[in-house]
């Protein structure tokens, strides 16, 4: 039996973190063992790993100086002897990296999800930080992984690695769960959010920060109010800018066809409720719920940002706008409510590629050839 020892920040309602949830579930219990160290705290899907049997480590770090913090982390990876430490986010992968340093041992992969923070740093910090993991990711790491080519460029150009140690494994979603042929209780779910059958809904999920860029959806719902459609807005999720985002709509004028909604540990009921999905990002790696979104037959609108162009054919399967272009993203919500033919094959035509490419099982058995070709190298 493997044993993998997972090492991330912590389980909140993130996309890496559900994508790990996910991952544990279609990797076969018979070949693998389980654990899972969060850095700094736990969150909503810890109980979800206990319940599968997995043992979470909440280790309660401050920063990542924090030596007690350290000195544990050790003790649990003695305690449990992985044979893979496979870390997601850079913190994660520092640590694991200056705890091989000091005991060599288990083979390390990361998951690399998104280098947004790093393109707009130009501070002697990030700068120290790159060199720190350029040192960690040459000598300690046997595989990084991308989630998107995007994100494989991103790190070629600014981080020196040979290539023979990258290797793009995409995100996946599960399609039987995200699936449109499920039954849903819809109007109870629409009543709920103060919604009527009428609405044309419009939706977004995701943390509320300057990355994920909610205003511009706003912005887009501000130049459509006056169209006399039947339009609604939820902007699903926490984070720092929702007040922010508050006074954004009562400023534009929207803020009655607006609703925010605190997030949600299952997203599912809130895409069956949409008719547009949208994801106005600055930036992205491969975005579980843009996945999930297409799982479901939306049409989805999103930004020509990142791993986003690797997974929509513009068009086909869904819409990319530029970034900050609200009025484009207005004229193709507009285009979607006149045609409504034209979204229901756009949303057909995006399962279909996801439950080709991007089915979980498909993405499993990948990380399971990866981790046995990795053990027997």
């Amino acid at each position: 039996m493997i044993r993998i020892c997972y090492i991330i920040p912590s389980l909140g309602l993130g996309g890496s973190e559900k994508f790990l949830l996910e991952l544990i579930k279609h990797l076969s219990t018979s070949d693998y063992n389980f654990q899972i160290i969060c850095l700094y705290k736990g969150g909503f899907l810890v109980p979800l790993f206990e319940e599968k049997g997995i043992s979470v480590c909440v280790v309660g770090m401050k920063n990542i100086y924090d030596i007690r913090g350290l000195i544990k982390v050790f003790k649990v990876l003695q305690s449990f002897n992985p044979d893979i430490i496979h870390t997601k986010l850079t913190h994660s992968d520092i640590i694991s990296g200056i705890i091989n340093f000091v005991k060599s041992g288990p083979v390390l992969v990361s998951t690399v999800e998104s280098y947004h923070e790093w393109e707009r740093a130009q501070t002697l910090k990030m700068f120290i930080k790159k060199q720190v993991l350029s040192l960690i990711y040459r000598k300690f790491y046997h595989v990084i992984i991308p989630v998107c080519n995007y994100i494989k460029q991103q790190i070629c150009s600014m981080i020196d690695i040979p290539d023979n140690k990258i290797k793009v494994i995409y995100n996946g979603v599960d399609t039987s769960f995200f699936s449109p042929n499920i039954s849903h209780p819809h109007k109870k779910i629409r009543n709920h959010f103060g919604l009527n059958e009428q609405d044309y809904v419009i939706g977004t999920i995701g943390r509320l920060n300057e990355v994920k860029n909610q205003t511009l959806l706003l912005e887009a719902i501000a130049h459509l109010q006056h169209n006399e459609l039947p339009l609604k807005c939820l902007i699903v999720g926490d984070g720092y800018k929702r007040k922010d985002l508050e006074k954004r709509a009562a400023e534009l004028g929207c803020e009655r066809i607006v609703r925010f909604i605190d997030a949600q540990r299952d997203v599912r009921n809130i895409l069956d409720i949409l008719d547009i999905f949208v994801l106005p990002s600055r930036a992205e790696g491969l975005s579980i719920t843009l996945l999930e979104a297409m799982a479901m037959e939306k049409p989805v609108i999103a930004t020509a940002v990142g791993g986003n162009q690797e997974l929509i054919r513009n068009g086909q399967n869904g819409f990319l706008v530029p970034p900050g272009d609200s009025n484009t993203l207005a004229s193709i919500i507009l285009h979607l409510f006149q045609h409504p033919h034209k979204a229901v094959s756009v949303g057909k035509a995006a399962r279909q590629y996801i439950l080709e490419h991007f089915d979980i099982n498909i993405i499993a058995h990948k990380y399971n050839t990866l981790y046995k070709t990795l053990l027997n190298n």
